[in-house]
């Protein structure tokens, strides 16, 4: 889905469920990502474009955290928006974590 028409639709939601979506996505394609860049006879040029992905994947989930917290209620007495958010900011450290691992 393009970029912008996704960010249209989460706005337009008052769910969860479009952001955990999104987040599944990222967390697949940066496990991807991880598998490219542990592969030991990598070229040197594929390096570079997982390097450059995982910037772009951590931009994309560093958006979708704001995004997100434009968007969630002032009150949650449920927690799950809480919760959620824990999730957000956890994959965003595991990005800094693979960065110390580079």
């Amino acid at each position: 889905m393009h970029e912008n028409h996704f960010r249209e639709s989460l706005f337009a939601s008052t769910s969860i469920k479009p952001f955990a979506t999104r987040l599944n996505s990222l967390r697949l394609d940066f496990l991807e990502v991880l598998r490219t860049l542990g592969d030991t006879n990598l070229h040197i040029l594929h390096r570079s474009r997982a390097v450059s992905r995982l910037d772009d994947l951590e931009s994309q989930a560093a958006t979708l955290l704001e995004d997100f917290l434009k968007t969630a209620p002032s009150e949650d007495p449920t927690g799950k928006f809480g919760d959620f958010k824990l999730r957000l900011e956890s994959f965003l450290a595991e990005f800094a974590a693979q960065r110390g691992l580079d």
